[in-house]
């Protein structure tokens, strides 16, 4: 159906993946119908969080 591999479907469920590959990005949103800002959630990295200057 989507031509991703089992192994990698039960990574991002189980949300042990630290990146995802735009082209595994676009067949998840495809076979969903849904658009990426859908699926995903921006959670800063808590060891980055002092590279960034804060926004006024």
């Amino acid at each position: 159906m989507t031509d991703i591999s089992k192994s990698t479907l039960h990574r991002i469920y189980n949300d042990d993946t630290t990146r995802i590959e735009f082209d595994t990005l676009s067949k998840l949103c495809n076979v969903l119908e849904v658009t990426p800002g859908d699926i995903l959630k921006y959670v800063p990295d808590e060891r980055n969080a002092g590279d960034f200057p804060e926004e006024e």
